[in-house]
């Protein structure tokens, strides 16, 4: 039994915190925004959101931890950094791991289902870009881009678990353009021509994500 334990927390990476980390941040930064600009959010409701999203964060990386190596095992055990997981040494079998991986996904299914269905909805939508992501591998050369998306969708779950919606939740802010170099500032320009001076007053755009903004200049940015 505690070998099986052992195993089963090296399957799931429980040593490499990085990732649970990386899902979990963007979420509490996105909760701690809606709740900052949302006088309507009760304190109790804001405390009670991350706490569930930090456990099904927890939940749903390690459960992802099961569905690469289980997609990708053939092929790991022809790495050397991944040579030693454990279906690819076969430490586990196929079988006890897809076990694992139910109870995973059931009980991120529970914490799933204390909120609307809107964030029910965007739960499998986050659960199809956890089953895809190592099937990106096989498409293109760039998966970690996929990745990026898979880890900050918690992002858009944050607003449907606290507001119903990806737009509401979030007031606009703002970020004066002038305050960055000559060069960029043209290059923002160019890549966002209807922006004003400051992100958020982008005539048609008020009340959107001002993250989208963020996502626009920082492209601009990196041109």
């Amino acid at each position: 039994m505690k070998t099986i334990l052992k195993t089963f927390l090296e399957l799931i990476r429980i040593k490499q915190s990085i990732g649970s980390l990386l899902l979990i941040i963007p979420c509490f930064l996105a909760i701690a925004l809606i709740y900052k600009t949302n006088p309507d959010i009760a304190f109790n409701k804001f405390i009670f959101t991350a706490i569930l999203f930090s456990v099904g964060a927890f939940l749903m990386r390690s459960a992802g931890c099961i569905i690469n190596d289980l997609l990708d095992k053939n092929f790991d055990k022809k790495v050397a950094r991944t040579k030693n997981r454990p279906l690819a040494s076969e430490k586990i079998s196929s079988k006890k791991a897809v076990f694992f991986l139910i109870i995973l996904l059931f009980l991120g299914l529970i914490i799933l289902l204390q909120f609307n269905y809107q964030t029910i909805v965007g739960g499998f939508v986050a659960l199809g870009l956890i089953i895809t992501y190592p099937l990106m591998k096989r498409i293109t050369y760039f998966p970690q881009i996929f990745l990026g998306i898979t880890f900050n969708f918690g992002i858009i779950m944050a607003g449907l678990a606290l507001n119903s919606s990806i737009c509401n939740g979030f007031k606009p802010m703002s970020f004066t353009i002038e305050s960055v170099s000559s060069p960029s500032v043209g290059a923002f320009r160019r890549c966002c021509p209807g922006v004003n001076d400051s992100l958020g007053t982008t005539p048609g755009m008020v009340n959107s994500l001002p993250s989208l903004n963020w996502i626009c200049c920082s492209i601009s940015l990196a041109a």
